[in-house]
């Protein structure tokens, strides 16, 4: 009897242990995803119009928004040359297609080429 409950016990700290490393693996990306959300909501406090936002207006629709961010990341890790590489979103000019660029892109969030 001793031992059956001693397995009981194992298997619950295991699944325990399980479960909670699926939890990490939810605040990781709930942590990813409130930070992507506070710096577009900081950025959009600071948002104006402005005649100069083409540069970093990703997908050339005329305002600096989400979609631009969506392209950049489709983009983002890649390099001039790589398969996947996209001009338009690297807004700085670098050849690489990294965080400085959304930043680039999240400070200008907003503006609408007049």
């Amino acid at each position: 009897m001793k031992v059956y409950n001693r397995k009981i016990i194992i298997l619950q700290s295991h699944s325990n242990l399980r479960t909670s490393k699926r939890e990490k693996e939810k605040v990781k990306i709930t942590k990813t995803f409130l930070a992507l959300l506070i710096l577009l909501m900081v950025a959009s406090a600071f948002s104006w119009k402005a005649a100069n936002c083409a540069s970093y207006d990703v997908n050339g629709d005329g305002e600096v928004n989400i979609l631009d961010i969506i392209q950049w990341s489709n983009a983002f890790g890649t390099a001039s040359g790589d398969p996947g590489f996209d001009a338009a979103a690297d807004v700085n000019e670098d050849a690489v297609i990294d965080v400085f660029d959304a930043v680039a892109i999240s400070l200008h969030y907003g503006e609408v080429l007049i």
